[in-house]
């Protein structure tokens, strides 16, 4: 299947939409809200198809902290545009367990118990920093909510089309070629040099 339209359904899934097929999925595969973060090798081919997109879907979302049960800390997108693992490389090494939810992470932050040994160095500059950040969660109520970070009009199977077929840096020079007005024979023995 189509992998752009099988990321439109998780993310419509995780984002909360209503209808006859999602309330069927979500009844046979005993799923709520957090597709994402569950783990659904189990089940139909269809089934099986949306958890291997899941990961583009992933890549491209961010969220907006509501009670924080349902966000990974280190691993999604809630803080600025990168994920915390990213900014802080140290840290996330040191932490004893690097799956834990924000809901969790605060609780391990007031009981003392998130890293596996004392900061060191630069370590205890970068925590002041990610403390802050900690400090600013506000332990919200009623639940996170998913947005897509590639497009400011929302999620489009577009959108994430683009980012799965995009491989990297653009040749200017391969586009010139095929965009001049030489006939197509000399086009093509000019893209083999």
């Amino acid at each position: 299947m189509n992998q752009a339209l099988l990321c439109k359904w998780i993310y419509n899934i995780e984002h909360g939409r209503k209808g006859t097929c999602y309330t069927i999925l979500r009844n046979k595969y005993n799923i709520n809200r957090e597709t994402l973060q569950s783990d659904m090798c189990r089940g139909s081919f269809f089934w099986k198809g949306l958890n291997k997109v899941k990961m583009w879907v992933r890549l491209g979302c961010g969220f907006e902290v509501g009670s924080g049960s349902a966000i990974f800390f280190w691993h999604d997108v809630w803080e600025g545009d990168t994920p915390l693992k990213t900014l802080f490389p140290d840290l996330f090494e040191g932490c004893q367990d690097k799956n834990l939810t924000i809901m969790e992470t605060v609780k391990k932050v007031q009981e003392n118990s998130l890293f596996r040994r004392s900061l060191r160095g630069g370590d205890v500059q970068k925590w002041a920093v990610l403390s802050e950040i900690i400090g600013r969660v506000e332990r919200g109520v009623g639940s996170d909510k998913i947005r897509w970070l590639l497009d400011k009009k929302g999620f489009s199977s577009s959108s994430i089309y683009d980012m799965i077929v995009f491989r990297g840096v653009v040749d200017v020079d391969s586009m010139i070629i095929w965009k001049c007005g030489v006939p197509l024979k000399v086009k093509f023995l000019l893209g083999w040099f």
